[in-house]
């Protein structure tokens, strides 16, 4: 295992935790992070690595990724999502552990969206629902505005992807699992659909 990058966040609301297993080409979300309409120390930006590739694609966005951690899995081992998940929420300093898709467009509300929900009731599990678009003339990836990614050619697939959760919600939900967006799938999230504990 090794850092690349220790987040020197002390008191995020919010913590994203982003996987990667030597596959990313795109880290597009970092792009969205930036011009987000809460304070920079409002949220942390995890990126969680599974083998020991250092990603030329993160290299780009490098000051929004807050910690960068290598697994340094041996290369023949076959990648698992849930150990990364664990190591991204063992090193999160916030109240809220956010699993999102590295190539996803969120709004400028995306991070105050999930802390307002939390506010009101910190014992929810959050999924957050999402639209593809597969459209070509978006590559190589031009980092348009969310209603301009929109139509045409866009789809919402009936799972969710991103997934929130809180400490006191996680020790009742168990784990989470989240697929991942295709390489050439464009996608945006926004903190719509909440689904509260019994």
């Amino acid at each position: 295992m090794k850092f690349l990058k220790r987040s020197a966040r002390r008191n995020p609301k919010v913590s994203l935790i982003l996987l990667d297993w030597s596959v990313r080409d795109s880290f597009h979300l970092l792009h969205y992070l930036a011009r987000q309409d809460v304070p920079r120390d409002d949220f942390e930006v995890l990126v969680i690595e599974y083998y020991s590739r250092v990603s030329e694609a993160i290299r780009k966005f490098e000051d929004q990724a807050d910690g960068w951690l290598l697994l340094e899995m041996p290369e023949d081992c076959y990648y698992h999502k849930h150990v990364m998940y664990n190591a991204g929420i063992v090193l999160a300093r916030g109240e809220v552990c956010v699993v999102c898709d590295s190539d996803a467009m969120v709004k400028p509300g995306f991070i105050r969206s999930i802390a307002e929900a939390f506010d009101r009731d910190p014992c929810l599990v959050l999924h957050l629902d999402q639209f593809r678009n597969n459209r070509r003339d978006l590559y190589p990836f031009s980092f348009p505005t969310t209603p301009a990614a929109r139509p045409p050619g866009c789809s919402t697939p009936r799972t969710r992807s991103t997934a929130a959760i809180t400490a006191p919600a996680c020790a009742r939900a168990g784990p989470t699992s989240s697929p991942s967006a295709a390489p050439t799938s464009t996608w945006t999230s926004s903190a719509t659909s909440v689904a509260p504990t019994t």
